[in-house]
């Protein structure tokens, strides 16, 4: 009993250790990544997945980097790994559909953006990728329907009444386009783009 409460403490303090230092990495590759020095912030969370071949937040870290500096491949790769440790973060399949979406696959884009909203109903950067894959897909309906969504969470965001606006005019819908621009010029009066869109929306 004695020993394996030995046993137990050494393990214990041993584990401590072991996330602290990783903890540590990961801080230092952030801090690596703000100073765009890249190599060595992805040498240093490789160096923290060496001590936990499976610690969730340094392989997000580097799923990160990858995408800022575009490598898609090894971005896909490594977010399908963190699939496996973790299947109810919307992030990875925001991030699978932002990547397919570059690579003009709109259909897994959408699946990845409608994952990420069924995860996650309030991510705003959401509703805007999916939309522009619907507009994409010649599917401008579809695309009104979930910028109204996003309109409804955040009624004052600038960029989702600007694309709702825009869709509108598409649509010929001069109603909410006019709702649309009301609200833009309720909550961002200085935006430049105002006057061409009463123009546009005049004309309907």
């Amino acid at each position: 009993e004695k020993y394996r409460h030995k046993v137990l403490k050494s393990s214990f303090k041993d584990n401590v250790l072991k996330e602290q230092k990783i903890s540590e990495l990961i801080n230092q590759a952030e801090s690596l990544v703000l100073e765009e020095k890249y190599n060595e912030a992805e040498k240093t969370y490789i160096e923290a997945l060496t001590i936990d071949d499976k610690d969730y937040d340094a392989y997000k870290g580097l799923a990160k980097l990858y995408m800022l500096t575009k490598d898609y491949q090894h971005a896909k790769e490594t977010f399908e790994f963190l699939m496996n440790l973790n299947q109810d973060d919307p992030f990875i399949y925001r991030s699978l559909g932002a990547i397919a979406a570059d690579k003009g696959d709109l259909k897994t884009a959408e699946d990845g953006f409608l994952k990420s909203l069924e995860l996650d109903n309030k991510d705003i950067s959401s509703y805007l990728d999916l939309a522009e894959v619907y507009l994409n897909l010649d599917e401008p309906q579809k695309s009104f329907e979930v910028l109204s969504q996003a309109a409804a969470l955040e009624p004052r965001n600038p960029k989702v009444l600007d694309f709702l606006i825009e869709i509108s005019i598409i649509l010929e819908d001069k109603v909410a386009a006019r709702k649309a621009y009301y609200q833009l010029q309720e909550s961002n009066p200085e935006n430049k783009k105002l006057k061409e869109f009463k123009e546009r929306i005049e004309k309907l």
